[in-house]
């Protein structure tokens, strides 16, 4: 009897333990007996899709052959315009004169309008007079005496350029529109970085709502200094009967200079460039370039290379037989239309 109480003492003790257990952890205490091996989480290895290449199938367009011919631009910038008929030929002087009553003057009726630009940048694009312009005012007075003894009326405007053209040449057109009525004469001259604003000026006069004729655009030595032209327009446009342009090939003067600190030393075809602008050396500055007409159906454009050795830059317009050219240019103009 004894043996038996004490081993239902000790199931009792046990039951009690148990619970004791099971309250002190919660429900699903750790197990009294046994613990089992812990249970790690490992991902699976993450997913990387396969690369299928794939090499799209576009076609190529090939376009078909012009069936027409285009002559490229010829350098130099500019555009064309107008809407000109082409002017009847005149066999006598082989196209040379004033080409026909399109571009304007007479010698019965008209005035005879002119626009002279004086080369150098430092004018602002504002009127001068003819003493101020130096040379340019001489040709400018031949061009005078020419208009003078024809007995007809003589509007006349000297502009001085600035560093960009864009001022005379608006000073030109201003003056031309105000002033011109059909059947009057134009006769635009320039020298040097005034050659380029006269043919800037004969593109703006074509490029109007009503394109306005040149009879008659000189240029002469037309030029940018140090950027060798490349900012010259040599294009001549359709409203410009003709076109007489004298150059000498040249370079003569010289350039702007000043100097540059601390510049990376170039290895391109700057290089010349970069020596002039840093004091190491200075490049010749001016020099002119043929001209080419847009529509040489309408336009003459008359090149006249001065080349020499006692022409330059400088006195080019001085030059007996050059000036003794133009003036005979202005007389045959102004003088010879029919």
């Amino acid at each position: 009897m004894k043996h038996i109480k004490l081993i239902l003492f000790n199931i009792a003790t046990l039951i009690t333990g148990a619970y004791n257990m099971n309250a002190q952890y919660g429900e699903g205490g750790p197990p009294p007996f046994f613990t089992s091996p812990p249970v790690y989480y490992t991902p699976p290895p993450s997913y990387t899709p396969p690369i299928i290449p794939f090499t799209p199938n576009i076609p190529v367009y090939t376009p078909p052959p012009p069936t027409f011919n285009i002559t490229p631009p010829s350098p130099g910038g500019g555009g064309g315009g107008g809407s000109f008929p082409p002017p009847k030929k005149n066999p006598k002087n082989n196209r040379t004169n004033c080409r026909s009553k399109s571009f304007g003057g007479t010698k019965k009726k008209g005035k005879v309008i002119g626009v002279f630009f004086k080369g150098n940048l430092s004018g602002s694009g504002k009127d001068i007079t003819s003493g101020e312009a130096r040379d340019t005012g001489k040709r400018f007075n031949d061009l005078k005496d020419v208009v003078t003894n024809s007995g007809k009326k003589f509007v006349p405007d000297i502009i001085a350029p600035g560093a960009t053209i864009t001022s005379a040449v608006n000073n030109g057109l201003s003056h031309i529109t105000s002033h011109y009525s059909p059947g009057d004469q134009i006769v635009i001259y320039g020298f040097s970085w005034g050659g380029d604003a006269a043919v800037e000026l004969s593109h703006s006069l074509n490029q109007l709502s009503t394109p306005i004729p040149v009879n008659l655009l000189v240029t002469v030595d037309g030029s940018d200094g140090p950027l060798g032209n490349e900012t010259v327009n040599n294009r001549i446009p359709d409203n410009v009967g003709t076109n007489l342009n004298v150059y000498q090939t040249t370079p003569s003067g010289t350039a702007f200079n000043f100097p540059i600190s601390g510049a990376p030393l170039p290895t391109d075809s700057n290089y010349s460039l970069f020596l002039h602008m840093s004091g190491m050396e200075r490049i010749p500055a001016s020099r002119g370039n043929a001209n080419l007409a847009i529509n040489s159906n309408r336009t003459t454009v008359i090149n006249k290379n001065a080349t020499a050795n006692d022409v330059n830059h400088s006195n080019i317009q001085n030059v007996k037989r050059i000036k003794d050219l133009i003036k005979k240019r202005f007389e045959t103009n102004v003088l010879g239309c029919p």
